[in-house]
């Protein structure tokens, strides 16, 4: 068809920019290794078709621009180097085995696709994207929200992430920067070995008391239908702010969720099903949560402004089932309700 224009050596094209420059208001079709030396940013007008084995590289320092994910056809495969690169002005839907993730890949290979898919989204408040998890992944370490805004969806428990080494206050996943929506559903998060002492480690962390996350107004994190096994947390909320007139940050959904954590079995408070501390409102409901004989508390709750915690079932905890302080010292703060 004369609206596909083809980038093969057989085409004659002088180079990737010079068939971007030809193929705007067309479809350019990649299906070999074609390698940006310079910025190159593609019109809005283009899309492009990148069929397996199709590749598009580039040199160190090079940025390769696109309007958004959705003027990318391509198959379920490696398109971009797994480097920093690839920017997409407008949210939408990513792929991260287009960086090379996969669920047969080394965790470290993983680690990398899953870092840069999440860099090639746009920021900001308004900027909503879409990452599909589909198989089971395995990491290495802590993956960074990076200022994003993105959905974490994994096909009912089809797909999630393992993460394969532990360490004190390593998490899964955080919070970083000026993140403030996030839904995670039918994701199977776990380790790769049960965690039996007190390191703190998180499944899900948003963490403003660290100064890890800004958390700005009306943030909302919405945790459903997800299984969590290994960790010494669920998820983890902190707004962390001591001032009644910034003090509460983020509303929380958590349903259908089974939760497994672990520790020591001590009072550490380092050992919960679900921690929210000096959070706005607070949904958690019908959530199945097993502390497995040696985590602390099933919900830990700091000062919540609204909490309905209802419908749950808590076992295998050995202190309090539920945990509520208010905090009521504090100069300003509003009774929970």
């Amino acid at each position: 068809p004369q609206d596909i224009n083809n980038m093969i050596a057989a085409d004659l094209q002088a180079s990737l920019a010079a068939a971007n420059t030809a193929a705007a208001g067309k479809t350019l079709r990649i299906t070999d290794t074609q390698t940006a030396t310079a910025d190159i940013t593609f019109s809005a007008s283009t899309m492009l078709w990148i069929p397996c084995p199709g590749k598009i590289s580039w040199t160190d320092g090079v940025n390769v621009n696109f309007d958004r994910p959705e003027q990318i056809q391509a198959g379920d495969c490696q398109i971009f180097d797994a480097k920093v690169g690839v920017h997409f002005v407008k949210g939408g839907k990513i792929n991260p085995k287009w960086w090379g993730a996969s669920g047969s890949a080394a965790a470290s290979t993983n680690q990398t696709a899953f870092e840069q898919a999440i860099l090639s989204l746009p920021s900001g408040d308004d900027i909503q994207s879409v990452m599909p998890v589909l198989d089971p992944y395995q990491v290495t370490g802590t993956l960074l929200s990076q200022s994003r805004n993105f959905d974490v969806l994994c096909n009912d428990h089809g797909g999630g992430f393992i993460l394969t080494t532990s360490a004190t206050n390593r998490d899964l996943f955080r919070w970083t920067g000026t993140t403030k929506r996030q839904t995670v559903d039918g994701c199977y998060l776990k380790t790769s070995s049960t965690i039996v002492t007190d390191l703190a480690m998180k499944a899900w962390t948003l963490d403003r008391g660290n100064a890890i996350s800004s958390m700005p107004s009306d943030s909302l994190f919405v945790f459903t239908h997800n299984k969590v096994e290994g960790f010494n947390f669920g998820p983890f909320i902190d707004c962390g702010i001591e001032s009644s007139s910034t003090f509460f940050c983020v509303s929380f959904v958590a349903e259908y969720n089974v939760i497994k954590t672990g520790g020591s079995g001590g009072a550490s408070a380092v050992n919960e099903g679900i921690n929210l501390l000096r959070v706005d409102n607070a949904l958690v409901r019908h959530n199945i949560l097993n502390g497995d004989g040696k985590s602390e508390h099933c919900l830990y709750a700091i000062h919540p402004r609204n909490i309905d915690f209802s419908g749950n079932e808590c076992y295998g905890y050995v202190n309090e089932a539920i945990k509520l302080k208010t905090l009521s010292t504090y100069a300003g703060h509003v009774n929970p309700k």
